[in-house]
């Protein structure tokens, strides 16, 4: 598995820089796994991309019962539209250019249908896994310790990235606890949770 700005801090790959990595290996026909997740570096890397995948055709790929419509845009980036709550999560299926959405739109079906399971467990292991760092990035003020509890409150689902292999990554915005940066966490094809991170 290929890495993009591997670890955390402001020096991680983010927006354009890391889309158009991230957009690179796929032309390349190899595999990456992304360092930001959220959907606005997402988005703000889409508008600088000048690579192989520009002037594809914009168009319906496929249409799911469960996922609906499964678009792929004019860089090749394939997703469809998931609701959780009351908010449009970004979510996004890791295709090679010319690949076949198939499995990933499989692997993302099981997934929509037990978001309320797989979200919170998502966000548990992420508060719990991250927690002691939090306070050591709060030593420099005068704020208050967090626990786990505190983290889980604060961070707020934003994005998925759906892969071949099974894997998922979620997303969540930080609330401000690392400067901005986006909190994810992996799901294996087991559907084990690990690796809770900030990056971006």
């Amino acid at each position: 598995m290929r890495h993009f700005g591997d670890g955390f801090g402001p020096k991680a790959a983010c927006g354009p820089n890391y889309f158009k990595a991230a957009v690179e290996s796929l032309a390349a026909g190899l595999q990456y796994k992304p360092c930001c997740l959220s959907a606005q570096c997402l988005l703000a890397g889409k508008a600088e991309i000048t690579l192989g995948f520009q002037g594809l055709p914009q168009m319906i790929v496929a249409s799911d019962t469960v996922l609906g419509d499964v678009e792929r845009d004019e860089n090749g980036l394939h997703s469809v539209k998931v609701r959780w709550g009351n908010k449009d999560i970004s979510t996004h299926l890791m295709v090679e250019r010319h690949g076949d959405p198939s499995t990933c739109i499989s692997v993302a079906r099981e997934l929509v249908q037990h978001l309320d399971l797989h979200v919170p467990s998502a966000r548990s292991v992420a508060a719990h896994d991250l927690v002691e760092l939090a306070n050591d990035w709060r030593e420099s003020d005068d704020s208050p310790e967090l626990d786990a509890s505190d983290l889980h409150e604060l961070f707020e689902f934003d994005a998925l990235l759906v892969f071949e292999d099974g894997t998922i990554e979620f997303c969540f915005t930080d609330g401000d606890v690392f400067a901005g940066h986006a909190v994810i966490v992996d799901r294996a094809p087991d559907g084990t949770f690990s690796n809770a991170r900030f990056e971006g």
